[in-house]
């Protein structure tokens, strides 16, 4: 059994066969509920369905869940999901390979199918929906990045704070070679290869960086920028923008004095200010913005009230 990610996150899929709206079934009202993608193991690994207001089915035909490609036509078999007696179903559907399926898949469909089901869906939709245009443009692929805008923000910050947390091991055995290696690897994960603190601080003719090199603060302009453009979206936006560049340039500013030692009573002050400056940035405004974007994936299915 999966373990859920400590940010784990809900993406609501809004109907596109009624613009947001559930199709209505032949025998009873629109159903209603949720189909959201959630954090397991990585990223946007689960998929999950809960809808209730189904009739039920007789003879061989059943209720079947797919998820959607982005060209309309590639199917992924959910399996079969089952009524309850009040007209519920509910299915969670882990990736086997943990791939993000925001990614890979605009939607989804459950269809109505009979006897053997194949590789497709040939049975009528009894409801279908997708991912919005923003939320797709947040979490599905880029054409101007490595990974998309909210995915690569945290990601690089995750690494970020992991070269951090090396940084600090090393500077506990004094091992100062080690700990100046990863604090240049802060830093350059932080700006990417385009920043202006992005740069050779170890003095070895070739800037260090274990990141993608499109760089943090790359990543949550591009976030800022889309969500900027939808007006409910980028309310409260700006302030956490400014929260993330005070508190990524405090960390690389902690960093940068710390690069100067190479011992003494100093270090140990100066890690912990590290340390201190790096949860800040991750546990604040980068969590702060990724949640934000969350909220962009997030639509009800079914009538509104």
């Amino acid at each position: 059994m999966k373990k859920g990610m400590a940010l784990a996150f809900v993406v609501i899929l809004g109907l596109a066969a009624c613009g947001g709206r559930a199709a209505q079934t032949k025998n009873g009202p629109a159903p209603r509920g949720t189909a959201a993608f959630a954090d397991r193991l990585a990223m946007a690994d689960e998929f999950s369905l809960a809808v209730s207001g189904l009739p039920s089915l007789s003879g061989d035909r059943s209720y079947q869940a797919w998820l959607v490609g982005s060209d309309g036509q590639t199917y992924l078999g959910l399996g079969p999901v089952k009524i309850a007696t009040d007209g519920s179903l509910a299915l969670r559907w882990d990736s086997p390979t943990s791939e993000n399926l925001a990614a890979h898949y605009a939607g989804f469909e459950v269809t109505v199918e009979s006897g053997t089901v194949g590789a497709a869906p040939k049975g009528p939709v009894a409801f279908s929906g997708s991912l919005s245009a923003l939320g797709r443009s947040l979490f599905g692929p880029s054409t101007t990045s490595p990974s998309p805008a909210a995915i690569g923000m945290k990601q690089q910050a995750d690494l970020a704070v992991e070269h951090g947390r090396m940084a600090i091991a090393a500077q506990q055995i004094k091992a100062w070679d080690e700990m100046r290696a990863h604090l240049e690897h802060v830093i350059n994960i932080l700006e990417g290869t385009k920043g202006k603190r992005f740069g050779d601080y170890l003095g070895t003719g070739v800037p260090q960086n274990p990141g993608d090199g499109y760089g943090v603060g790359a990543y949550e302009q591009d976030l800022v920028s889309l969500l900027g453009k939808d007006a409910a979206a980028g309310a409260g936006v700006s302030s956490m923008d400014e929260a993330f560049h005070s508190a990524m340039s405090s960390l690389e500013d902690a960093c940068l004095a710390a690069l100067k030692l190479k011992g003494g009573t100093k270090a140990d002050q100066s890690m912990r200010d590290v340390k201190l400056r790096m949860d800040a940035l991750q546990n604040g405004p980068v969590a702060d913005l990724y949640r934000a974007a969350q909220k962009e994936l997030s639509v009800t299915v079914g009538p509104r009230s």
